[in-house]
């Protein structure tokens, strides 16, 4: 039972009474085996501040760092900070409809780290141009290869679909709408746990996305 949703509910469920639940133990309500594989549960395995200043589910966050690029830095979103290096991280919420708004305003996700110790790069930081476009294009070329490989199984799962639409639970499974797949796919959730991740993140990404001129996802095609 290591599974944050498990060892510690009540940070997820104010006010509700800590017990344990033996019956339910018993009866197998509680799998720690799938909850480690189910995208769901996993988005909510931690929290981190949004520029907002509020704490959101981690799987619920777009990772940005700072890379310096010919003389200046550029806050750019990355779906893995890398390995190499220091690379302290600031966190946005997944969605574009909301960074556009932000942007209108004061959008500069900068590291709180960074801020503290390299205080004279900040006047030459700025966000990469078409940040929305960055991601979206970083998840997509993600997404495809994956695509490409779907693994099946006998396990819980997602359904996908084809086009846009909110997530509805039909049979106690997800089915998730993505303009990425030109036909239903069954995702079972052990054997495609990236698959099922990188989709609904861009799900909600792309939930209230203006697509501009037709721009949207057609350009790369579809599969």
């Amino acid at each position: 039972m290591k599974h944050r949703l498990l060892l510690n509910p009540v940070k997820w469920l104010r006010g509700a009474r800590k017990r344990h639940a033996a019956d339910l133990y018993d009866a197998s309500a509680y799998n720690p085996h799938t909850l480690h594989s189910n995208p769901f549960a996993r988005a909510l395995d931690a929290t981190r501040m949004d520029i907002s200043g509020k704490r959101f589910p981690l799987g619920n966050m777009i990772q940005t760092i700072v890379e310096k690029r010919g003389g200046k830095y550029e806050i750019v979103p990355v779906l893995e900070k890398p390995v190499l290096g220091v690379n302290p991280a600031s966190y946005v919420l997944n969605r574009a409809s909301y960074i556009a708004f932000a942007q209108k305003r004061v959008f500069l996700p900068i590291p709180s780290k960074r801020r503290q110790r390299d205080k004279k790069s900040l006047g030459q930081t700025r966000v990469v141009d078409d940040f929305i476009g960055v991601y979206r294009r970083l998840l997509e070329e993600a997404i495809r290869p994956l695509l490409d490989n779907v693994e099946g199984g006998d396990g819980p799962g997602m359904t996908v679909l084809p086009g846009n639409g909110p997530t509805k639970w039909e049979n106690d499974t997800p089915h998730v709408y993505s303009p990425l797949v030109d036909k239903e796919v069954h995702l079972p959730y052990e054997e495609n746990q990236q698959l099922c991740q990188l989709l609904l993140k861009h799900a909600q990404f792309c939930d209230c996305a203006p697509q501009p001129h037709g721009e949207a996802l057609s350009q790369h095609g579809t599969l």
